[in-house]
């Protein structure tokens, strides 16, 4: 499966699509940084990630009329549905991905507890043996 980021090369562009091209090469950034286990690397894109999420979600918010109504959105094109649906996908993908890592760590520590205790209780006797 690749998730190489999207083609730059677009038949349409609008002014939202940047931050969602932006926003959908951080996530394939970490996501392959999650699964080479460098997780130290992947959180320091987060603070990106987090940056452009809030300039799409102001975006989308300024979307909205006073009276209500909805005013199009640069982000709202149809083109970017499928874009939005990638994104999505990778979101997905990454917490799958971080859950994962974390259940393999979790085990490790568990394994390592294991082998602690089991030196407290017989190492005592092994030593004076």
């Amino acid at each position: 499966m690749s998730l190489a980021p999207p083609n730059e090369q677009s038949s349409h562009t609008t002014a939202g699509e940047p931050m969602l091209d932006r926003l959908q090469e951080l996530l394939c950034q970490q996501l392959e940084l999650v699964r080479q286990s460098s997780l130290t690397a992947a959180m320091k894109l987060c603070e990106q990630t987090d940056q452009c999420v809030q300039v799409i979600a102001a975006n989308r918010t300024q979307a909205w009329a006073r009276d209500g109504s909805q005013v199009e959105s640069s982000l709202d094109v149809p083109g970017s549905a499928d874009q939005w649906q990638c994104i999505e996908r990778l979101y997905k993908e990454l917490c799958l991905t971080l859950a994962a890592q974390r259940t393999e760590a979790s085990a490790a520590l568990n394994a390592i507890r294991r082998g602690k205790r089991m030196l407290r209780t017989y190492g005592s006797y092994l030593s004076s043996v």
